[in-house]
């Protein structure tokens, strides 16, 4: 059984995860039953999996999770989802289906799978309380991720006059959340292998690495430098993934437009430079559409939209974890420029011959007219990108990685063990 949201409302890195998650149980022969904290039923899933909605989280919700950590000094994220209501449903749910073991959402989700006390996978995802940490440190002040969406404009500008001060002590709790439930589950895993090792190291446990499956059919190592051309002009597609209702992504499409487009504009005249946005636009004022900038709204097919661009932006400024941005842009075969924090998660050796480094604007420039000067170099190290991701992220290797954090389980577990 599964306790998570919804891994099909939206094409996001963490329902990429989930989503892995789903088929690499089928495929090990488990059949999944789907607890979805969310309320929006979806058809575009699989028809061989049990989906049960018992509702995700209101705006009146949040306010009270907000009051109560506050005054019990529990984690924000720990309080957002839980609720005596719904731990009387996943029980009865539990009674219904009898689970031989429970796969756990994060640490958001993580109190129910205690409550239940079956064996369980705790899926951390990255580690909450190191993001947080940073990102109080940098200055932002992101705390309900893509919830932010459900909340009045006012709230959002008391979180920002507070932000600092709540996200120290959100990173605080949630550290110790974090070893508490560690411990307590059987198997607990990261999608970053370089978080996992470092965990272990610094806490002398055993956590697994569980990232998500990109198709091998999605990747291709054909690069088509840009060559189209409009006068004495090159004409040169850049492109942007990322829904703008998630801050991270739209503090990142900002740093374009304010600072990366102005510098290409004005060091690199000889090209006419259009950025391509693929995900959701906000219905608001404040997400500014400037000359040369192109909405193509939320993607079925993310292979097509990478057809049509010529290169990839991949900035990030949330710590933690892997970017599926990133992973996904150098696995379709396009020369691909990021940021530290865009490739924290992945070991840098291999990186380094393939990403484009950049982080001040005129970083960025000079790596776009790398690129474009040199294509056949820009190919070679494209190639190299789409065998890194099907080594690393390819569907059979995770499924190796699933086949042992499930034989792990099954080794606490006689029932498990038995049904193997």
């Amino acid at each position: 059984m599964l306790l998570t949201r919804d891994p099909y409302t939206s094409n996001t890195g963490r329902g990429m995860v989930l989503r892995t998650a789903i088929s690499s149980l089928q495929a090990l022969g488990i059949k999944t039953t789907i607890v979805c904290f969310d309320s929006n039923e979806k058809t575009t899933r699989d028809s061989n999996d049990d989906f049960l909605y018992i509702g995700e989280p209101r705006t009146l919700d949040l306010a009270i999770a907000a009051v109560v950590a506050f005054l019990s000094k529990t984690p924000m994220n720990e309080r957002i989802y839980f609720s005596n209501k719904k731990l009387r449903e996943v029980q009865s749910i539990v009674n219904n289906v009898k689970p031989d073991f429970v796969y756990v959402d994060m640490i958001r989700l993580a109190k129910y799978a205690a409550i239940i006390d079956l064996p369980t996978i705790f899926d951390l995802d990255d580690l909450l309380s190191t993001r947080y940490s940073i990102a109080a440190k940098a200055g932002s002040v992101t705390g309900f991720g893509y919830l932010s969406k459900k909340l009045p404009r006012w709230a959002d500008h008391v979180f920002r006059a507070f932000g600092r001060r709540v996200l120290v002590r959100e990173a605080k709790l949630l550290e110790s959340r974090e070893i508490f439930y560690v411990r307590k589950f059987e198997c607990t895993s990261l999608v970053s292998s370089l978080e996992a090792r470092d965990f272990n190291e610094k806490y002398n446990e055993s956590v697994h690495t569980l990232p998500m499956a990109i198709k091998s059919n999605s990747a291709t190592t054909v690069y088509s430098p840009p060559k189209r051309s409009v006068g004495a002009e090159q004409v040169v597609k850049g492109m942007f993934v990322g829904t703008l209702n998630y801050a991270p992504n739209l503090e990142a499409y900002r740093f374009l437009i304010d600072s990366v487009l102005p510098e290409i504009k004005s060091s690199l005249e000889h090209l006419e430079f259009t950025l391509l946005v693929v995900g959701d636009k906000p219905l608001s004022d404040d997400v500014p559409q400037p000359a040369g900038v192109r909405f193509l709204g939320f993607v079925e097919d993310l292979s097509e939209a990478y057809y049509q661009c010529d290169l990839v932006f991949a900035p990030s400024f949330l710590p933690g974890g892997i970017k599926t941005k990133f992973i996904e842009a150098i696995a379709h075969g396009k020369p691909t420029i990021a940021n530290a924090h865009a490739t924290q998660g992945l070991e840098s050796g291999e990186l380094q011959k393939i990403a484009y480094y950049a982080e001040s604007a005129s970083e960025w420039a000079e790596a776009v007219k790398i690129i474009v000067s040199d294509p056949e170099k820009a190919g070679e190290r494209a190639a190299k990108g789409v065998g890194f991701v099907q080594k690393r992220f390819g569907e059979q290797a995770v499924l190796n990685s699933w086949r042992l954090i499930v034989d792990t389980l099954a080794a606490h577990d006689e029932t498990i063990r038995k049904r193997q």
